[in-house]
């Protein structure tokens, strides 16, 4: 059975540590649109015709790891973020990230877990998803932005990041819907879904010592710590419009990109 209202990753339930509010600003959509009307790239024009939300970011169309995997962009106010999740499966500086697969246990080393569906990109632990070598629950806190697994002249977004996320699209209350896709990858009843930011967040779920909430849950890292063993994240389910967001640094979960 699915959890409603905490955080269930195999055995462990961890009760959300922040409840989002619900605070919503009513004009933040149409200022949202007007912003991507105003924008524009070296190749294709937003006009008044294409106001629809999801925009490449202006001149950055795609960008490509270390591997060569393509991302797509998408443009949300004065960010750009990558609009898949990541999917290489080694460090960009050569540290060592092994694979867990099937029930494997989790680990606080640098490790990677690929879902079944491949729309879903792959699942990194906290400490290879910011390319460190840790293999143990001590401080790790950066003074600048992390890089980790992103390409290069972007980075794992921080915790403040999310947040001018959060802010811009009318608040805790809603970003849920506003950056849920609707695809039918997403089990029913996705509750608020209209991905009007483009963002086109997939509910790849968690890896904890096994696959687990794929479906019906999307969880994306942040850079920022907030003790020796949690990290803030942000956590988005199929039955509310909201988000959770702290998570455990053995946790498996998805990382999207912003440029630096």
């Amino acid at each position: 059975m699915k959890e409603k209202n905490a955080f269930k990753i195999g055995t462990f339930i961890i009760l959300p540590v922040v409840v989002c509010g619900l605070t919503v600003p009513q004009d933040s959509l149409s200022i949202f649109r007007q912003n991507l009307v105003d924008q524009r790239d070296s190749t294709v024009f937003i006009n008044q015709a294409s106001s629809v939300p999801g925009q490449p970011c202006p001149d950055i169309l795609t960008v490509i790891d270390h591997e060569g995997n393509v991302y797509n962009t998408v443009q949300i106010g004065s960010q750009c973020w990558t609009k898949e999740n990541m999917k290489c499966t080694s460090s960009p500086t050569g540290k060592s990230c092994i694979q867990l697969s099937g029930n494997q246990p989790s680990t606080w080393a640098p490790y990677y877990a690929v879902p079944s569906n491949s729309a879903y990109g792959v699942l990194y632990n906290w400490h290879a998803a910011v390319d460190t070598n840790l293999t143990t629950a001590i401080d790790c806190t950066f003074d600048h932005t992390r890089r980790g697994i992103c390409p290069q002249g972007w980075h794992v977004p921080t915790d403040a990041e999310w947040r001018h996320l959060t802010d811009f699209l009318g608040g805790d209350g809603v970003i849920g819907g506003e950056v849920k896709s609707t695809s039918s990858l997403w089990d029913s009843p996705n509750i608020g879904a209209t991905n009007e930011s483009g963002f086109s967040a997939l509910p790849a779920g968690a890896y904890n010592n096994g696959f687990n909430n794929a479906d019906s849950n999307a969880y994306f890292w942040s850079s920022t710590q907030n003790d020796n063993v949690g990290v803030w994240n942000r956590h988005f389910s199929y039955d509310y419009a909201d988000c959770n967001s702290n998570g455990i640094k053995y946790f498996g979960f998805s990382v999207r990109c912003c440029k630096d």
